[in-house]
């Protein structure tokens, strides 16, 4: 929880942004992950943890495409979300 209050306030000072919990004890489920997002939300008002849109498998397609001089287009990532990868 401090590490995320820390980062928020360099990265984006009093605005809002999200954070997508990922890893194995941040998602280990009761009791650890309920506790660090009531945490984050007690210390971190402006920090909203939500789930994330794409698998950490299709996340490395898109950044795949970008270190290949792909730009993401409304198609690329239509389709990757609706694909079963």
């Amino acid at each position: 929880s401090e590490m995320v209050q820390v980062t928020a306030k360099k990265l984006f000072g009093d605005k809002g942004c999200e954070l997508v919990l990922v890893g194995g004890l941040a998602l280990s489920g009761a009791p650890f992950q309920p506790m660090l997002i009531e945490r984050i939300q007690t210390d971190c008002p402006q920090v909203r943890v939500c789930d994330p849109e794409m698998s950490p498998v299709k996340g490395a397609v898109l950044e795949a495409l970008r270190a290949d001089g792909v730009a993401w287009t409304p198609d690329i990532l239509a389709n990757l979300k609706a694909s079963i990868v």
